[in-house]
């Protein structure tokens, strides 16, 4: 009896220690980039933590005499740690096109505003490339595209008293939200699809 419970205790917390590995899975594995993330990756951590501690607990109460229990677990443990790993760097390379779209446009908007000290106006511009001419002593290589490899969108705007300018991403999908940039109102995006847009040295929209 005592032998039976044993292995019976052993088991229920191995299957504890997959369900939390795999539920540490699932939390990552379904963001990208969004605005839950960080959130996701502390529950997921916290997932990953209790499983090794129930894989200690199933380890003191199978003993010694139950190492095929212990490699088993291990082995679980060890692949599904591959996927979280897995997720976290599919995560991290779904982002990253987002994180250089606005690295970007940052720069190129400190680049406009050093223009508009010395000129007193933001630059205006019919094209990137006629842009990227005025921001030359400011910039040297102004990129052409986001991270996705869809063109940039620079127009300027505002009023006489309160001149403005606007530097967009269309996102993931390629394709603008609005048909001038100035349509744009302040918000959080929650995916990569949605448009990236930097005004007057802040995002308007950003992830």
């Amino acid at each position: 009896m005592k032998t039976l419970l044993r292995t019976a205790g052993a088991a229920l917390t191995g299957l504890l220690v997959i369900l939390l590995v795999a539920n540490a899975y699932l939390m990552l594995a379904r963001n990208d980039g969004t605005a839950f993330e960080p959130k996701a990756r502390a529950i997921a951590a916290a997932m990953f933590f209790a499983a090794f501690g129930a894989y200690a607990l199933s380890v003191v109460i199978s003993g010694k005499g139950f190492g095929v229990i212990r490699d088993s677990i291990s082995v679980v443990l060890l692949f599904a740690a591959g996927l979280v790993l897995g997720a976290n760097l599919l995560t991290a390379t779904a982002y990253a096109p987002v994180k250089r779209t606005m690295a970007d446009l940052r720069a190129i908007g400190l680049a406009v505003d050093a223009y508009a000290i010395d000129h007193l106006a933001y630059p205006n511009a019919k094209s990137l490339d006629e842009l990227a001419q005025k921001l030359q002593p400011y910039m040297r290589d102004m990129p052409r595209v986001d991270g996705w490899g869809f063109p940039l969108r620079y127009e300027t705007g505002g009023t006489a008293q309160k001149p403005a300018y606007f530097i967009g991403s269309p996102g993931k999908h390629g394709k603008w939200e609005h048909s001038t940039l100035a349509q744009y109102s302040n918000r959080k995006n929650t995916s990569s699809d949605e448009d990236i847009l930097f005004s007057n040295g802040n995002f308007v929209t950003y992830r």
